[in-house]
């Protein structure tokens, strides 16, 4: 990833390696690699799509901690008659 972002801060140098070296350590074969953008206050979001669902993970480099966020498909509901 490049160390840039356009609206904010950039990614953490040291915080980029940390992340990288856990992510190393992840088993993930069952897992399809998430899309990886900076955020606006320093951080990474990643971004999985598995079906119909997409699930989102905002990491904190300063802290190491990773907040996730599923949502699932839209459930559309008809009116009763």
């Amino acid at each position: 990833m490049r160390r840039a972002a356009v609206n904010g801060q950039p990614p953490d140098r040291e915080g980029l390696k940390w992340f990288n070296h856990a992510w190393d350590a992840l088993e993930r074969d069952s897992v399809p690699p998430p899309f990886i953008y900076p955020s606006e206050d320093g951080g990474i979001q990643l971004e999985w799509t598995v079906n119909d669902w997409v699930v989102s993970a905002e990491v904190d480099l300063a802290t190491k901690l990773a907040s996730m966020f599923p949502s699932s498909p839209p459930l559309w509901i008809s009116p009763r008659r």
